[in-house]
């Protein structure tokens, strides 16, 4: 590893032990996986030495770690933070709104034990935020100050349990900038409240996904901006919103581009990118 530390750019780890990996040693890693080691640390003092080089951080399956790098990762230039499948993890990166200020994407799925994000929030020029199977945190949500990101544009949210999922959904927590939103895996969700999402005016890209009890969908000056829906694994939402007989058509009809599992039954050509 010594002879081509200088040189190393991408670094994936996989593994069932213990590892402290000195990050300083490669002062031109730009992209770092772990998964799967039972404890995974930086040792001292070493997380400062990437300070320039580091892109794209993902970090999955590592069920014995607590905390997550802390103190260590300090790189400013850092785009991608991912973080799945960590049960037993309770904290985030310390400081992270200054030792992470160019942040574009946060993804944290299956963290069911993270209590709260960070003290001081999130980096200002977050653009996309992901929570998904992460209880507490959702629980503490009224502390995000997603309101304070003036860059967040696209959030996706996920949440098995439904005295979150119904609460959620009742209150106004996201910010008006954004311009795409997904709902995912909502179990017991039967409709979505409209006044808590009236406010998201530059709202142009809709998914929701895996809502099985999914019956309707918000009132019609929600769905306003929209430039395309997407519908995918709700069953019951599908048929009502049929080409022109459903009882859900007359608020869609007007989007551009609407997607129902694989089937297109809305296209219009449009300047953008809807994959």
């Amino acid at each position: 590893m010594e002879c081509c530390n200088s040189s190393l750019s991408h670094l994936s780890m996989h593994g069932f032990c213990t590892l402290s990996l000195p990050l300083g040693f490669f002062p031109k890693l730009r992209f770092l996986s772990i998964a799967n080691f039972k404890i995974f640390s930086i040792p001292n003092g070493h997380g400062l030495k990437i300070s320039t080089s580091l892109l794209h951080v993902e970090i999955s399956g590592c069920n014995s770690m607590v905390s997550c790098l802390q103190e260590a990762l300090r790189a400013p230039n850092l785009k991608n933070f991912w973080i799945f499948n960590c049960t037993k993890l309770k904290w985030l990166p310390e400081g992270m709104h200054t030792h992470l200020p160019s942040l574009k994407s946060l993804r944290i799925w299956n963290c069911p034990e993270i209590e709260s994000l960070p003290e001081g929030g999130l980096p200002s020029n977050l653009r996309r935020l992901e929570i998904r199977g992460c209880k507490k945190l959702v629980d503490c949500r009224r502390e995000w100050g997603l309101q304070r990101l003036p860059s967040l544009t696209e959030f996706v949210f996920g949440e098995e349990d439904d005295d979150v999922v119904e609460s959620f959904l009742e209150e106004a927590l996201l910010p008006p900038t954004l311009t795409s939103l997904g709902i995912n895996n909502l179990q017991n969700l039967k409709s979505i409240n409209y006044q808590s999402f009236r406010h998201l005016t530059c709202l142009k890209e809709l998914r929701i996904c895996q809502c099985p009890q999914l019956q309707s969908l918000p009132e019609e000056g929600f769905l306003a901006s929209l430039s395309m829906l997407e519908i995918f694994a709700c069953p019951l939402l599908k048929p009502r919103c049929e080409r022109g007989r459903g009882d859900e058509w007359h608020k869609i009809a007007h989007i551009p581009f609407v997607k129902i599992d694989d089937e297109v039954i809305c296209f219009e050509q449009l300047t953008g990118n809807f994959s």
